[in-house]
């Protein structure tokens, strides 16, 4: 319903039968846990969000890399349609040019999609991903929509 327009728990049911018992999913976009049977980190609106964290933390992707692998954080899920919505009131990911450069650097090395429902119907708009964090580099993701977020953040703050 209106109230509700970027439902999730798609996402909870793949992660819950597919991922590791020992996994622990780092949210963006998301707030809300409900549902997740893995260990999670689901930052709120009033975070600076980890991955912003790490990134401002590190001069290289594989320093970056080197902190998730600390945090034991081993997959990201991405509700989109939320993170989209949120941002219009709160700035979800405080990147700056030198942070976002590192995290660029790092989800062109680590992240891999491993799954989608991106659906755009009455009543049913989701745009969910979950990414496994690769231990070596390999062959990026399709699209980085962390990026895509930073720069629709600042062509509004520009106008």
């Amino acid at each position: 319903h209106s109230t509700y327009p970027s439902p999730y728990y798609p996402a909870m049911k793949f992660i819950n039968s597919e991922l590791p018992r020992d996994s622990r999913v780092l949210f963006a976009g998301e707030t809300r846990g409900f549902y997740c049977e893995r260990r999670f980190i689901a930052p709120s609106v009033n975070d600076v969000h980890l991955l912003v964290l790490f990134a401002r933390e590190s001069s290289t992707p594989e320093e970056m890399q080197a902190k998730i692998s600390a945090s034991g954080i081993t997959h990201i899920f991405l509700n989109l349609a939320e993170a989209l919505r949120l941002d219009r009131s709160y700035q979800l990911f405080q990147w700056d040019e030198r942070s976002i450069a590192v995290f660029n650097a790092w989800w062109d090395r680590y992240a891999r999609l491993i799954w989608s429902d991106m659906r755009n119907a009455p009543g049913e708009f989701r745009l969910l991903f979950v990414y496994r964090i690769a231990a070596a580099p390999g062959t990026p993701p399709d699209r980085n929509y962390f990026n895509d977020l930073y720069v629709k953040g600042l062509r509004e703050r520009a106008k």
